[in-house]
């Protein structure tokens, strides 16, 4: 019966007011769109006042960053109305933030995966004890995966755990060109000074939140997913035109575009599946084609939230090729110690728990996460997910390394009576 929000903010009289570049401010959001339209500044004295109705109040706190380790200190409450059909737009209450993260999943199209230029079918193994080792595989992926040996042992921990890393996949030429990449869009990004730059106003906030995506004749590849009350990252879409020889080449247009290349010439290819195949153990018909994402993470501004839509009536194979700046060991233990964000995490949902409680990814209070896999450059994660499993990337902070890219993979898999989960091709 929530129907006017207060806040009211206590910051030290006796501070300067509070500057963009220190985070903290309340961003104000119109329906579907990531960016926010504006953001009021935490600065002592300041009553703000907004009214709670789906669809439109859509509000958030930016992480706070202050150099200076400023606290944000306020006071928060609800006004309610006498009963639930007095509150604002009540009619419009199935588009409340709660019930829209508790809304089940669609069905994702299927994607096959694509032979080698030349081939109808790429070859398979003699027997099971042959290890997956096709040209196409050496070409790109760490020699020792492709053994047999490498292959035995990966297959033994998956049947075990149900999910493992593996570090340093690509070849070390490929892991170095990407990893360079990523860091040359970052040093990008924070050459802008964008927010040093900014007063407390709309323009720079957005300008902010836009960074990395096309904007005009701006062609970075990259548009940015929403809505934020569930996510916001960018995502790779090559588009026509998108690379000339005239002029030099943006650098999130550079990283996106060495993405699909890859994507394309190993991740989608057969070789590639019947390699998953051999150190899973698994069958896997398909993959789902709105799984398959190049997407970027960056610091102080994306995330997933672990909401219902991304569960699965089936048991699914996630895999996720990642880099992140791990490049020393203060950076490696920064990524580790998870107060940095970027992680991917992996929860169990409580099947009895109903819509009267609002926290949408509550952690198993006996073991907390099934799994948290931390951000590192040059590794692929393979898990089984169960069904009615979450997963999410925490926020990746505005200290985080470097921001996160991967490129993201969502598998069909049998059953243990070697039925397809999804409709055959």
């Amino acid at each position: 019966t929530r129907k006017l929000t207060f806040v009211l903010y206590l910051a030290d009289p006796d501070d300067k007011p509070w500057q963009s570049l220190e985070g903290g401010g309340m961003e104000f959001y119109e329906e579907g769109n990531p960016i926010p339209t504006g953001e009021l500044l935490p600065d002592f004295n300041v009553a703000l006042f907004f009214g709670v109705e789906p669809s439109k109040s859509y509000h958030a706190v930016r992480e706070v960053a202050s150099p200076e380790e400023r606290v944000r200190l306020s006071l928060q409450g609800w006004f309610h109305a006498p009963s639930l059909e007095d509150t604002f737009s009540y009619e419009l209450r199935s588009r409340a933030t709660l019930q829209e993260l508790l809304a089940p999943a669609e069905s994702g199209e299927e994607l096959l995966p694509t032979p080698a230029e030349g081939e109808a079918e790429a070859p398979a193994p003699t027997s099971e004890k042959d290890a997956v080792d096709f040209p196409l595989l050496r070409k790109y992926i760490n020699a020792e995966y492709l053994s047999v040996k490498g292959q035995t042992q990966l297959n033994e921990y998956f049947a075990e755990n149900s999910a493992m890393m593996l570090n340093k996949f690509l070849k070390e030429e490929y892991a170095q060109e990407f990893m360079e990449m990523i860091r040359e869009v970052d040093r990008a990004e924070d050459a802008e000074g964008i927010l040093e730059k900014t007063d407390q106003g709309t323009a720079g906030i957005q300008d902010y939140y836009s960074q990395g995506i096309t904007k005009g004749s701006e062609i970075s590849g990259w548009k940015i997913c929403g809505p934020a009350h569930m996510q916001r990252y960018l995502q790779f879409e090559q588009s026509s035109g998108s690379e000339s020889s005239d002029t030099p080449q943006d650098p999130n247009l550079k990283l996106g575009s060495k993405f699909a290349e890859l994507r394309d010439a190993l991740l989608l290819r057969t070789e590639f599946q019947q390699f998953l195949e051999k150190i899973s153990g698994l069958k896997i018909p398909s993959m789902e084609k709105k799984s398959l994402e190049i997407r970027r993470f960056r610091r102080g501004r994306d995330y997933t939230i672990a909401t219902m839509n991304r569960t699965r009536k089936e048991a699914k194979l996630d895999i996720c090729l990642m880099f992140a700046d791990d490049g020393s060991p203060e950076k490696k233990a920064v990524w580790e110690s998870e107060e940095v964000g970027g992680f991917e995490s992996y929860i169990e949902v409580d099947e009895e728990e109903d819509d009267q409680k609002a926290e949408v990814y509550r952690e198993n209070e006996e073991d907390g996460p099934l799994l948290n896999i931390s951000p590192s450059s040059n590794t692929l994660s393979v898990v089984m997910r169960d069904a009615k499993t979450l997963s999410f990337i925490k926020f990746v902070s505005s200290a985080a390394p470097s921001s996160r890219a991967d490129i993201k993979l969502v598998y069909n898999i049998e059953d243990d009576g070697g039925e397809e989960q999804n409709e055959e091709d």
